[in-house]
């Protein structure tokens, strides 16, 4: 057998074993199939760093409490321009969406919007609020902070990770 082709495994099987994982460690299963089908379409789309890797990270932060499981986030409208999110210790997918909304929203009423996302788990690609705010006419200009946490990426001749992902 040639290890170099490592084992091939379908989209649905991938997608249940990753809902099994999240589900067994208290995420409801319609938060877990938004998850994952967010890691599945991010490592198909070549980025793997945030991909179906993330899972282990997800499961870890649930354990320690980072996460909540089954949280959600409150989107507050602060005025006709403004929305302020409390990811509440969400998963970052749900976060995401929300944001998305939000902005949307802003955009459709008034052409200009602009939303803060705080308390929220690992956001993974920006690109999922990007798209639908640009596929409805708008801008994006984004800034995130991971505050300290996720440094997985070793600097220029480093040996352990202190980088984030995120440019």
């Amino acid at each position: 057998m040639d290890k170099s082709k490592g084992i091939t495994l379908t989209f649905t099987t991938v997608h249940d074993l990753g809902c099994k994982i999240l589900q067994k460690n208290g995420v409801p299963k319609g938060i877990a199939s938004q998850v994952v089908d967010e890691l599945i379409k991010n490592e198909v789309s070549g980025y793997d760093s945030h991909g179906l890797l993330r899972l282990l990270e997800y499961v870890s932060l649930i354990n320690q409490g980072h996460i909540l499981p089954s949280s959600k986030p409150i989107t507050r409208e602060t005025n006709k321009f403004v929305s302020e999110i409390d990811g509440q210790k969400c998963l970052g997918i749900l976060s995401i969406n929300a944001a998305a909304e939000a902005l949307i929203s802003h955009l459709n009423c008034n052409q200009f919007g602009f939303v803060t996302l705080t308390n929220s788990g690992h956001l993974g690609r920006l690109w999922s609020i990007a798209s639908p705010v640009c596929k409805n006419g708008g801008i994006l200009i984004g800034f995130s902070n991971l505050s300290g946490a996720g440094q997985n990426v070793l600097p220029f001749g480093g040996n352990a990770g202190r980088l984030c992902t995120n440019p």
